[in-house]
């Protein structure tokens, strides 16, 4: 590798650094207990995991998880149904054009 290059290397690894290092700090902290004092850089010996039941029920993600998953699971079938509908008019009420435009979501 030529020196040049090496440079660049360097500087790549201590930007990728810069970017993985912030995750190594949440995951060492979020395994510790409230009270633990022991350094942010050090893993600790043991898994303490009350502090993501403590998230989940205090944040409400459980909720919010099923209202993402509700919002998710009606804009994927709207888009589909209308994204299906062909540039022509069809015949008929409304309904029928509903029915019809579903019906060609599916292969026959």
């Amino acid at each position: 590798m030529k020196p040049k290059n090496r440079g660049w290397a360097a500087l790549a690894y201590f930007i990728a650094l810069l970017h993985v290092l912030p995750f190594y700090i949440l995951v060492t902290t979020s395994f510790k207990a409230l009270r633990d004092d022991s350094s942010k850089w050090v893993m600790p010996g043991y898994l303490y995991l009350n502090n993501f039941l403590n998230a989940w029920r205090e944040a409400k993600l459980g909720t919010a998880f099923t209202n993402n998953l509700l919002i998710t699971v009606l804009s994927v079938a709207l888009v589909l149904i209308i994204g299906a509908a062909p540039p022509t008019h069809w015949p008929g009420t409304p309904a029928v054009s509903i029915k019809r435009c579903t019906a060609s979501l599916f292969p026959r």
